[in-house]
């Protein structure tokens, strides 16, 4: 299928989506205009072989019942303007799930998309590395000039890119330092940490696949660009991913594969025993009076007081900074900080509570078979998406959503085909587990 050899490039241009002005007021990411193609290409396609595949699994069933309740919150918006752009970016993406849910049917080109998602971090991950490096060499101001400049009018739209630059989070203050985290290409370091952090299990399964040092490589390069963003949810998630493996494989298992084990092991040496940036970076995250610590509480204590106000239903997608500010725009960042939060103050305690049951599905999908290496690795990504999005909303992301979904959506075990379906339907085959 055509659709299928769309599929990995898809996957590789995810952090690399540029975006179109089709007037002064819009910005167009071009890979919200990429998936609803790719999804009438396959569609077309399958319904032409007959043979449209729909997954059963309940995480499938837990997406789908958090895009109704979301949807539902339209109506009651106060502000539905801004209630309906949140929808049409959420449907603008959702099509992924289906092209790659059905692409992973076929266990063989798993590969492919290993790779698709090892170089498009790998890339992305040495921009990151240059931007840090570089102010180094050129000068804060001249780095950020840059960005404002030329990156980010280019990869985000020329209004997006303006209000990213009144309200950046590109710098962080560590000892009597101000340094400039890395964050490539993304809008803010947050998203960046996201994207790479829940790719990296993937980046290690394929380094055990194939046992190619270069991908080992890659790894330890994504990892350091991912630690210089310095998202410090980003390290919680990192370090919990790290302590749930120890007993998953075990230390005596790490042992068998020494030159992971001596890698991973300098990297939490130096960090724990030289006093270095990301540590402090790390601890502050503990100290209740720093600004932006003191901030996600407030948030969240907003977030709390909405969904004590409104907990069926929510104040309306997208009306969270209504409630903040009421003469805020539609592009001031204000938001509870925290994915759960923020869905069920802006759309009810369902639309969270189906959210939580997605995230946490694959997670306690691997007890069910542990042997698989692929639940084995979504274990670890959908945990540290589950820490991040305690901080974060990664949702709105037009490059961490995608990616979720294709996860989410990847196939484990092995494929039951039950009794045909009317074709009629042009539904042929469900793919059960």
């Amino acid at each position: 299928m055509f659709s299928e050899k769309l599929f990995p490039f898809l996957v590789f241009f995810l952090p690399f989506s540029f975006a179109l002005n089709p007037t002064e007021s819009i910005d167009l990411s071009v890979i919200r205009l990429l998936i609803p193609l790719f999804f009438l290409i396959w569609l077309l396609e399958s319904l032409k072989d007959q043979k449209l595949l729909i997954d059963t699994r309940p995480r499938f069933v837990f997406l789908i019942f958090f895009v109704f309740f979301v949807s539902l919150s339209y109506f009651w918006a106060e502000d539905q303007e801004r209630a309906l752009r949140k929808l049409l970016f959420l449907f603008s993406i959702l099509p992924i799930y289906f092209i790659s849910f059905s692409y992973f049917e076929k266990k063989t080109i798993l590969n492919d998309f290993l790779k698709a998602l090892f170089w498009g971090n790998l890339i992305i991950s040495i921009l990151g590395l240059i931007q840090f490096f570089g102010q180094f060499l050129l000068g804060i101001d001249l780095m950020i000039k840059i960005t404002e400049k030329y990156i980010n009018p280019l990869f985000l739209g020329h209004n997006f890119a303006q209000a990213v630059s009144q309200y950046p989070s590109w710098l962080v203050h560590v000892g009597n330092f101000d340094l400039l985290r890395a964050f490539s290409i993304f809008p803010d370091p947050h998203l960046f940490s996201i994207f790479i952090n829940i790719s990296l299990p993937f980046i290690l399964l394929l380094y055990f696949k194939t046992k190619k040092v270069s991908y080992l490589i890659g790894f330890i390069v994504m990892l350091f660009s991912s630690v210089l963003s310095f998202s410090r949810a980003g390290y919680l998630a990192l370090i919990s991913s790290f302590l749930v493996s120890l007993l998953v494989f075990k230390p005596i298992n790490l042992l068998k594969k020494p030159l992971f084990f001596v890698s991973l092991l300098f990297i939490i040496l130096f960090l724990v025993l030289t006093n270095n940036p990301l540590k402090k970076r790390l601890i502050s995250s503990f100290d209740l009076s720093e600004g932006s610590v003191a901030g996600r509480i407030e948030m969240w204590q907003k977030g709390l007081e909405i969904t004590a106000l409104n907990p069926l239903g929510g104040i309306g997608l997208g009306n969270f900074p209504l409630f903040i500010d009421r003469s805020s725009t539609p592009r001031d960042p204000s938001y509870s900080h925290n994915l759960f939060l923020d869905f069920s103050s802006e759309a009810g305690v369902f639309a969270s509570l189906f959210v939580i049951l997605m995230i946490i599905s694959p997670i306690f999908s691997y007890f069910t078979r542990k042997e698989d290496a692929v639940k084995k690795t979504l274990l670890f990504s959908f945990l540290i998406l589950f820490i991040h999005s305690l901080f974060e909303t990664p949702f709105y992301s037009v490059h961490v959503f995608p990616l979720i979904l294709i996860l989410l959506s990847l196939k484990e075990g092995k494929v039951i085909y039950p009794n045909e379906i009317d074709l009629k339907n042009k539904v042929d085959k469900i793919c059960l587990f």
